[in-house]
């Protein structure tokens, strides 16, 4: 992949979008100090349409503290996202299932739509316990792009099942 992304940490909020699209302008990462980096980026497509493509990775709600974090990153996310016209997809593990509190609101506050609706809600998390199984990650879209095939992979060995999602942009 010739365009690159990487913002590794020690924890396990690291970040990395790989691209075989050109990027268009510089990156949004830091939505503020102390928040987990995003990673917000314009990409251009052929024949000129171009799509934002925004990584998140919210914090486990274990705590107040945590929870009141995941809202501000929600908050500030859907900001961006709610002043601009531009074509999304926005993917990461939102640590949040899809009749949560914070989930509904981003998807109220922003207009995405989950790609998994219609297709039937996999179960993302934990992958190493079939009886403790939750739909935390999430992949949105918004505007043209349309959703052509998704589904969940097997374990690849680690908490999260990966998914193949092929998506297409539709002509304006």
């Amino acid at each position: 992949y010739p365009f690159r992304i990487e913002i590794p940490r020690a924890d396990c909020f690291g970040l990395a979008l790989y691209s075989r699209l050109p990027f268009e302008g510089e990156p949004v990462i830091d939505l503020g100090m102390g928040l987990p980096p995003v990673v917000i980026q314009k990409l251009a497509l052929p024949g000129g349409q171009k799509v934002t493509f925004v990584l998140v990775h919210t914090l486990p709600p274990v705590s107040r503290g945590d929870f009141l974090t995941d809202k501000l990153i929600i908050r500030r996310l859907s900001t961006i996202l709610r002043h601009s016209t531009d074509n999304f997809i926005v993917a990461g593990d939102f640590n949040a299932t899809p009749f949560s509190f914070l989930y509904r609101r981003f998807v109220d506050w922003t207009g995405v739509r989950n790609v998994a609706w219609g297709r039937g809600l996999e179960r993302s998390w934990n992958a190493q316990n079939s009886f403790q199984r939750l739909t935390l990650d999430h992949l949105f879209i918004r505007g043209t792009p349309e959703v052509v095939s998704f589904r969940r992979l097997g374990d690849i060995g680690s908490d999260h099942f990966p998914f193949l999602v092929q998506i297409a942009l539709s002509p304006k």
